[in-house]
């Protein structure tokens, strides 16, 4: 698990000609196979600068983004220094945990520069809005506590990484939601021939009578 720093100049559509202001973000990431790092699109959205640091590690390492899905809300990372995946077993995607099943939630959120680990069960499988991309797509709801620094770390059962944490529900307790697996394979497999296709949709809107 991995802390992402992230210098980023928000685009000022009102005002396209000017210089807009810099912002510090700061999110989470897990390594993955092939010395990538998963976060959240959010997490680097209009960066300019990104850099990651090991968990027991004091050394910030500059990283470079590889590949992005904003409908899912998933962004990959790489890291130029090999020094950086020395020593780490990368984390495996598993499947889609049943309802009711324990997950441990690994990130940076606010409130200390350690890692914490939060624990809960999955109370919802089913489609949500994604704040992000304000798309409807397959999610997973869960109860554990997550605060704003935890987007983009992994969910984890059984030892696998079940889902990536994105958002939570303001002004409900414990209500928090996650890009499951399936939808986090999807978008590996999709950049697995160096382009990004991103998510089918059948271009129609529908209303109820």
């Amino acid at each position: 698990v991995v802390q992402v720093y992230v210098t980023s100049r928000p685009n000022n559509y009102f005002l396209p000609w000017s210089s807009s202001y810099t912002q510090d973000v700061t999110g989470s990431g897990c390594v993955i196979s092939g010395n990538r790092i998963i976060t959240n699109a959010h997490v680097i959205q209009d960066h300019t600068f990104i850099q990651v640091r090991r968990y027991g590690f004091p050394d910030r390492y500059e990283a470079k983004l590889v590949a992005v899905s904003h409908p899912a809300d998933l962004a990959i990372l790489t890291v130029e220094d090999p020094d950086f995946f020395k020593g780490i077993t990368p984390l495996r995607v598993g499947g889609l945990p049943a309802l009711k099943s324990k997950v441990n939630v690994y990130g940076y959120p606010t409130g200390g520069d350690n890692l914490s680990i939060t624990e809960g069960v999955v109370s919802r499988i089913e489609t949500t809005q994604y704040g992000h991309s304000l798309q409807n797509i397959f999610s997973i709801q869960l109860d554990a506590a997550v605060n704003g620094g935890n987007s983009g770390g992994p969910a984890i059962s059984d030892g696998k990484v079940v889902g990536i944490i994105m958002q939570g529900l303001v002004g409900a307790e414990n209500t928090n939601y996650m890009v499951p697996a399936p939808i986090v394979e999807h978008f590996l497999n999709d950049i697995s021939d160096g382009h990004y296709d991103g998510i089918p949709s059948l271009g129609i809107k529908v209303q109820n009578l």
